[in-house]
């Protein structure tokens, strides 16, 4: 599953967050996952024997707390627009996070999955956009889902972060008060 412009609109905009994602699956499932932003000259590989940046292991932030949490999205007005149901859990995550950034599209993922972010979230994707995703924030630690806490590959949303903060997003955006 290839995906040569993930972040289309930063790239037109001559914004640097674009990258290219690849994913490899084997019956179905996603196995082998890279995120490589070409600018910045970052590489990420993930499978389930663990995840690589630029060579190295990585793992994701062992962060407990949401109001520790640096939160990032694609973008917050695609909330509104894909998610209607889940605005106000949304604005109730937002608020609670300690930062919350627009730092979208893969490179919001790879921030994750190397422990410079917390917990990524995104309304709408595409199977090309998911795909090359699910091995490389399980192979650093992470869990990724639907925002229902679904299986992010047969699904149209994401919510990738650590275990503790997963489970805790999911409950907020669906309107929990975790």
């Amino acid at each position: 599953v290839l995906d040569p412009i993930d972040g289309t609109i930063s790239f037109v905009a001559g914004v640097p967050l674009f990258g290219t994602l690849i994913g490899l699956l084997h019956a179905g499932r996603p196995v082998l996952g890279v995120i490589h932003q070409p600018i910045t000259g970052e590489l990420v590989i993930g499978s389930d024997s663990g995840t690589t940046f630029n060579g190295r292991p990585t793992r994701v932030r062992a962060t407990d707390r949401i109001e520790d949490a640096l939160l990032l999205t694609t973008d917050p007005n695609l909330i509104d627009q894909y998610k209607p149901e889940r605005a106000v859990g949304f604005e109730s995550l937002r608020c609670r996070a300690r930062l919350c950034r627009g730092w979208g599209d893969c490179y919001g993922y790879l921030l994750v999955a190397t422990g410079r972010a917390d917990v990524m979230v995104d309304p709408i994707m595409n199977a090309w956009d998911l795909i090359p995703l699910v091995p490389v924030i399980r192979g650093a630690g992470g869990v990724i889902t639907t925002w229902e806490g679904d299986d992010p590959v047969s699904g149209s949303s994401s919510v990738a972060a650590s275990p503790t903060l997963h489970a805790v997003t999911i409950e907020i955006l669906n309107g929990g008060s975790e």
